[in-house]
């Protein structure tokens, strides 16, 4: 294994050099902002370094390619010079300085946490916001709290996400998620933290009066309660409030995550799939993924195959690959020809699950010429799943032509190692 591991590590590094040519020659020749965003993109993500083509972006104009690139540094850990420090300083363009604020750790390692407590008061939400996130370890509730009444919807929700990561006070944690004009997200994670304090007090605070307009985040924390506290409280609700289509989803997840080797709570569940609610049929799809293929009614989920939902129907197919099930070519085919790409990658997702060699020509032709990266990866899966005979010759195109997307490349190598190593010392 050691050595395997070292093989790819010198073939990935091997990749980055090649790869890192090619982009630096595109970075100096494109005019595209957009194009010069990605390709920073694409080196901060798999730490391709070059301090010349960082420094040259660093003169650039326009403020997204500034601010990708401060990312990079941030990244690669590189420093800049107090020159530069000051010219961004000065901006005019908001997102630049809170860029410099947010990533100040590594890029401007000289800054004291003084002088960054300086932009907690600058004039920019956008500059405040960054200098909370940065300074989330150093800041203590009592100074955090100030933000509470922020004029910032933005800045104030910052804040309260690190009072609720910070305090253990459940009073005070209660009080974040009553204060008025909280985020979803803020209420989430704050429910989410009283849960881990006390379930208790949740499950009492859903049995009050108080939980009006709250009680679908309030079952979402509680997902992973134990199953007959769940079943006590939540199956009154399955028939109370089952007009509901959100709280009664919420429910049939929280269920399922809880009570997964229940059959009776399965069964109860199994009858959404009649629902009029496309929500409610998609949401116990994936809860009755929980069970095996023995205890699931199999030809109701192939009928709903041709569900008129596209997104219901997509979950059937999702479900059935999952469960094994491969009566679902035909679907598969039409689901493969489609605009939609959701819906291809669940089609491939489903040839990878099932070993479908019949696909292979049209898996071949997606690796070959599609456009979308995510459905490329997805079709690579699947040649690699069925082992495709062309594999081999597909993977030593992708390595060895400089303009393919590194993240293709990167899957395409741990295939070669694992399966091809001729192919790997040819290289």
């Amino acid at each position: 294994m050691p050595v395997i591991s070292m093989d790819f590590e010198d073939l990935i590094e091997r990749l980055k050099i090649s790869r890192q040519k090619y982009l630096k020659n595109l970075f100096s020749t494109s005019r595209d902002p957009h194009l010069k965003k990605l390709i920073l993109k694409e080196m901060r993500k798999w730490e391709i370094e070059d301090r010349e083509l960082l420094t040259s972006s660093l003169e650039e104009s326009h403020p997204a390619i500034l601010v990708e690139t401060l990312r990079c540094c941030y990244k690669l850990s590189i420093p800049l010079t107090n020159k530069i420090y000051e010219s961004f300083i000065d901006s005019k363009d908001d997102n630049i300085r809170a860029a410099l604020v947010l990533y100040s750790e590594r890029v401007l390692p000289w800054l004291t946490i003084e002088e960054i407590k300086e932009f907690l008061t600058d004039h920019s939400p956008k500059v405040r916001k960054a200098a909370i996130k940065r300074l989330k370890d150093q800041l203590e509730l009592r100074e955090l709290r100030v933000f509470v009444d922020d004029p910032s919807i933005s800045v104030k929700n910052e804040a309260l996400k690190l009072i609720i990561e910070k305090s253990n006070d459940i009073r005070e944690i209660i009080w974040v998620f009553q204060h008025s004009n909280s985020q979803r997200s803020t209420l989430k994670k704050a429910l989410k933290k009283v849960a881990i304090i006390s379930k208790d007090y949740l499950l009492d605070l859903l049995k009050s009066e108080k939980r009006e307009n709250i009680e679908v985040l309030i079952i979402e924390a509680l997902k992973d309660s134990p199953c007959w506290k769940l079943k006590e409280i939540l199956l009154p609700y399955l028939e109370k409030k089952k007009e509901d289509t959100q709280l009664i989803a919420k429910i049939i997840f929280s269920l399922s995550f809880s009570c997964k080797g229940d059959e009776e709570i399965f069964k109860k569940l199994e009858l959404f799939l009649d629902s009029k609610s496309s929500l409610l049929r998609k949401n116990t799809l994936r809860a009755l993924r929980r069970l095996s293929k023995e205890n699931i009614n199999v030809k109701k989920i192939l009928e709903m195959l041709d569900d008129p939902d596209p997104e219901v129907s997509k979950e059937a197919l999702n479900t059935l690959s999952l469960l094994g099930v491969k009566d679902v070519e035909r679907q598969i085919s039409l689901f493969l020809s489609s605009k939609d790409d959701s819906m291809r990658k669940t089609a491939l997702v489903a040839v990878k699950r099932l070993k479908l060699k019949e696909f292979e020509g049209i898996l071949l032709n997606i690796v070959r010429a599609d456009e979308n990266l995510e459905i490329k990866k997805a079709a690579l899966r699947g040649l690699y799943a069925i082992k495709s005979q062309s594999l081999e010759e597909v993977i030593r195109d992708i390595l060895l032509l400089p303009m393919i997307n590194f993240e293709l490349k990167y899957l395409a190598a741990r295939m070669a190692i694992r399966s091809y190593p001729s192919l790997v010392t040819q290289l």
